[in-house]
Order: C-alpha cells, then sequence, then structure tokens
C-alpha cells in the first residue's frame, strides 16, 4: 500500500459511487492522536469501502492498522503498540437521524462536504489506544520494581479503624 489517500474526502459521493479508498496516512496530520505519541512520523494502512447497508443508508465500513510508539506508563520508554481499529460509520446528516441508526453504527453527521479524512480517522485511532500503555512484564525494565511493590501489597496492613475501635472499647 504505497499510495497516499487524500487529505479532504466527500463521503456521500464516494458511497452513492460505492468506491474504495486504500493507502497510507501519515500521523502527524493527527494533532490530537499525536499528543499520545513518542513519534507521530509513522503512517498507518487504511482501507474505507463506501456503499449503502441493506436499509439504504450511506456507509463507510473499514480498518486501519499500523504500529503507534506510546509512551510506557510503567517505566517511560517508548513502546511499539499494534493498532487494528474497525469502521463502521453511518452517514448522516443531522443529530436526529444519528439516533435513528441501529447499533451496527456509529454517526459520522456530515454538516458540508469536503471532510477531513485524518479526522475522521483520528477519531478511531484514539477510540483503539489502550487507557494505561504498558509494556509486557517480561519485556518492561521495571519489572523488579513492580515484584517489590506487589510484595508490599501483601504485607498485612493495620485496619484504620482498629484505632477508632480501641477508642470506643475504652469509654
Amino acid at each position: 500500500m504505497a499510495n497516499r489517500l487524500p487529505e479532504q474526502i466527500y463521503p456521500l459521493r464516494l458511497a452513492r459511487s460505492s468506491r474504495s479508498l486504500k493507502g497510507r496516512i501519515r500521523l502527524d496530520r493527527m494533532t490530537r492522536l499525536a499528543r499520545s505519541l513518542v513519534s507521530a512520523s509513522d503512517e498507518v494502512d487504511v482501507i474505507l469501502d463506501f456503499g449503502h447497508d441493506e436499509t439504504g443508508t450511506s456507509c463507510v465500513r473499514g480498518r486501519v492498522t499500523g504500529y503507534l510508539q506510546l509512551v510506557c506508563q510503567r517505566c517511560l520508554r517508548p513502546m511499539d503498540f499494534s493498532v487494528e481499529a474497525e469502521i463502521g460509520l453511518a452517514i448522516v446528516a443531522s443529530e436526529e437521524d444519528a439516533e435513528q441508526l441501529t447499533s451496527e453504527f456509529e454517526p459520522l453527521v456530515i454538516k458540508e462536504e469536503p471532510i477531513s479524512l485524518s479526522e475522521m480517522l483520528e477519531d478511531e485511532l484514539i477510540l483503539a489506544l489502550p487507557i494505561i500503555p504498558k509494556h509486557t512484564p517480561e519485556t518492561c525494565s521495571v519489572g523488579v520494581a513492580e515484584e517489590m511493590i506487589d510484595a508490599e501489597d501483601e504485607a498485612p496492613r493495620e485496619s484504620p479503624f482498629a484505632t477508632l475501635a480501641q477508642l470506643k472499647s475504652d469509654k
């Protein structure tokens, strides 16, 4: 997939003509996502099929795949995260139309055309990010420290209410 995708697309036109887009898109075009990345110089592969579902609703189905460089929250070092985001969007003209959709699709509200392809894909990639990115325990450089924290958690602790119980029994 060496071809570059356009920055602006016309989703309704693409759906009417049942077109497909395949190619790569640079992550540095996605400013909100870039804040979560170590490096936004990479690219992701995109496959999008525009068309209509069985009810006649214009829709976009596809997939975004690639590797994102995130910061491991245990060791604070870069880590590669394999992302595969499924896309299922219904193209609608208003929020009222969006409420009528089945659960199969998320709404893509089009107020005017064209729209930014990178912004549309950026939302899907942000949703695919892990809440807390971490290396696997075997590859993380902070594995020993984590074992020490786990051992501290197993040590018996005095209940915070023990002092209260003692004060109550003294009366």
